[in-house]
């Protein structure tokens, strides 16, 4: 290949993801206020001393819509947007192959994630479940989830979280019986099959167990398609009047969630609970009956709240940039920070490698510079740099690069098929000369 049209090649591979078929500006906003939220419980995770140890975990219940759940359900509405722009303009909407190869580029990520903290489980961190295998797979079966009607999938939602409590209780009160819990599994432990069944569906130690999470992307969609819907369509009054609507049933969500989860229960992750209940200078949880149900990760009760406050800022936010377009011009660090969550997520694991103990005003007056920072450098890296090195930049390399060496074996073939055909069924072994 000649060097000209190998670097014309190699700018066709690098220039980075396609444009989002629709354009939502409080994804962006809403994964960088996460990312800001995600950046101090990991740093505090791994600096907090004992004087604010239940404080920093009880701050850590109230901000955790901000977490995994913010970013899923972001990612689900992306995916529905790409999904009603094929319908829109006459293709299949399916398992496109650019969406399989981006898949897999998250499946390896999350992989990474799970061998750095799963490492002592040997082949099992593989079935690991955490936020970016989770938006893998939920991308993969969402066109499929799609084609059931929303009645369908609102009844498939109503019985997983019916059965949830009944069906963990019993694989955690079978694993309980042998003296197992999520926090001495080991690789010996996983000859016995329960645990098994345990660790792919229910394990509640996981960031999103795929039971009850599955039935996250159900919900969602039913909760955005019209939304999804009407922005497909570019008319300001049919998406004002959805995203009216949005805020309404996000609302009942959470209204639903922390109407049916005030009840305190202890929370299934065991060393959570004893951070909470640490006496601390500046805080003492008062009280000794657990945490709330609607803030405990996993349970329906938490994912109806986390979803239902996930609609209510995204309608807020996308009706005032409905109301006010030169919004939609605004550009900030905040959303800098959105745009390359993937590589922001990764880099907040830094405090995790570097662990302190030390007092609450110390750790602000250390990470607050560190977080500034940070916002400041992703914004550049964005604004001026194209994002070329981040982790989004390589998705878009690793697709394009993909899709382009599959679209070329295939040219090579039909190639050497058609040249068979006018041979008479002989093929010229000679090869061709080397550009």
């Amino acid at each position: 290949m000649k060097r000209e049209n190998a670097s014309a090649v190699f700018a066709m591979l690098a220039r980075g993801r396609e444009p989002p078929a629709v354009s939502y500006p409080a994804i962006d906003i809403l994964k960088g206020l996460s990312m800001l939220l995600i950046w101090y419980v990991h740093f505090a995770w791994a600096w907090h001393d004992a004087s604010w140890t239940a404080l920093f975990r009880f701050s850590w219940y109230i901000l955790d819509f901000f977490g995994p759940s913010m970013f899923v359900v972001l990612s689900i509405v992306g995916n529905m947007a790409g999904h009603q722009a094929a319908i829109d303009g006459g293709r299949k909407p399916g398992l496109s192959r650019r969406k399989v190869i981006k898949a897999s580029f998250l499946f390896a990520y999350g992989e990474c994630i799970n061998a750095f903290f799963l490492w002592r489980l040997g082949w099992f961190h593989l079935s690991g479940w955490n936020v970016i295998t989770t938006i893998a797979l939920f991308s993969l079966l969402l066109p499929y989830m799609l084609r059931l009607r929303p009645r369908t999938r609102l009844a498939i939602v109503l019985a997983i979280f019916v059965l949830y409590y009944p069906l963990a209780t019993l694989v955690s009160g079978s694993l309980a019986s042998r003296g197992i819990t999520p926090d001495n599994l080991d690789i010996n432990t996983f000859t016995d099959p329960v645990v098994t069944i345990y660790w792919f569906f229910f394990c509640q130690a996981m960031m999103t167990p795929l039971f009850p999470w599955i039935a996250v992307p159900l919900l969602v969609s039913v909760v955005f398609e019209r939304l999804v819907r009407a922005s497909a369509a570019k008319e300001p009054g049919p998406v004002r009047r959805e995203l009216r609507r949005l805020l309404l049933a996000g609302i009942a969500l959470v209204a639903a969630g922390v109407c049916l989860g005030l009840y305190p229960i202890i929370d299934f992750n065991a060393g959570a609970m004893e951070e909470l209940f640490v006496p601390g200078v500046l805080f003492t949880y008062p009280f000794d009956t657990g945490i709330v149900a609607f803030l405990v990760r996993h349970v329906p009760q938490y994912l109806c709240f986390n979803i239902g406050c996930a609609a209510v800022l995204f309608a807020i936010i996308s009706y005032a940039h409905e109301a006010m377009p030169k919004l939609r011009a605004v550009h900030t660090g905040i959303t800098s920070f959105g745009k390359l969550s993937l590589t922001a997520y990764l880099v907040s694991h830094v405090g995790l490698l570097i662990p302190l103990d030390i007092p609450i005003e110390l750790f602000f007056s250390i990470f607050l510079p560190i977080l500034v920072a940070s916002v400041a450098v992703v914004h550049i890296w964005v604004t001026r740099w194209g994002t070329v090195g981040s982790l989004e930049w390589l998705l878009g390399l690793y697709t394009n690069a993909a899709i382009y060496g599959l679209e070329y074996t295939e040219n090579r073939r039909r190639e050497r098929t058609a040249l068979k055909h006018q041979n008479g069924g002989d093929v010229n072994l000679v090869p061709a000369q080397s550009s």
